[in-house]
């Protein structure tokens, strides 16, 4: 199962972020930072968390850019601010 078809709550997709930050920190893992923080915007975005979307979706674009992430994730962002856009009203 892949975060964009997260379906167990926002509480529960809290919990799992940070499990997966803490991971990540301790694994020294932060240059793939920006592929969870999309993941993680597309499943707040998908729980209809329409703020902690656009939180992590911000943080996934500067982490992209930080690490010099493939074009995967920039392309990805795209479609998730089109997305939101289309759910809401909102400035990047």
């Amino acid at each position: 199962m892949g975060l964009t078809s997260y379906s167990a709550g926002t509480e529960g997709l809290d919990k799992l972020l940070e499990e997966t930050l803490d991971m990540m920190e301790k694994e020294d893992m932060g240059f793939l930072v920006a592929n969870y923080y999309a993941g993680f915007a597309w499943a707040y975005l998908g729980g209809s968390d329409f703020e902690n979307a656009r939180k992590y979706g911000l943080l996934a674009e500067e982490m992209a850019e930080r690490y010099g992430q493939e074009e995967d994730v920039g392309q990805r962002m795209g479609n998730f601010w089109q997305a939101l856009k289309d759910k809401m009203d909102f400035q990047r």
